[in-house]
């Protein structure tokens, strides 16, 4: 495909893009989006577990990205922080423009800068966050694993 029709098959996708709260019966196909991207991705984790998904939410305010009833991936908001935990998008539906209205959606919910931590070893992540123009502000080369912090510039 060339770059007008990857361009015109993504808005016709995000024409479908429905942005929504969480509702408890989502939580499981989150919790499978969260283990297979993780699985996928994150090589620096040795058994990451479903279970994981849920301690990771606690408090969290929770966006679900849908498309013709499909849930294709969520974000995971702490709103009192400003803060940005997850976004996660299943693989079939990478680089269609979901990631970054999950984003922009975040960034409108908060009252200050939204920050993000990005591990550093996910380099996919650190380019998709700083082409939506968020900025590193701090490394963090002596957690486990090393991770950047992002700032949104914006607010």
């Amino acid at each position: 495909m060339n770059n007008q029709n990857d361009f015109s098959t993504n808005k016709h996708i995000l024409s479908h893009l429905i942005l929504r709260a969480v509702q408890p019966e989502d939580l499981a196909a989150l919790a499978r989006i969260y283990l297979v991207s993780r699985q996928y991705h994150f090589h620096w984790l040795k058994q990451p577990r479903l279970d994981d998904f849920y301690t990771a939410i606690i408090g969290e305010n929770i966006e679900v990205a849908e498309i013709n009833h499909e849930i294709v991936g969520f974000s995971s908001l702490n709103i009192n922080e400003n803060f940005l935990h997850l976004l996660f998008i299943k693989e079939e539906w990478h680089g269609r423009g979901i990631g970054k209205m999950l984003l922009t959606s975040a960034r409108q919910r908060v009252e200050q800068p939204l920050e993000l931590k990005v591990v550093v070893a996910n380099q996919r992540a650190q380019k998709f966050y700083e082409r939506e123009g968020m900025v590193p502000v701090r490394h963090s080369t002596l957690a486990v694993p090393p991770n950047i912090t992002y700032r949104d510039p914006m607010k």
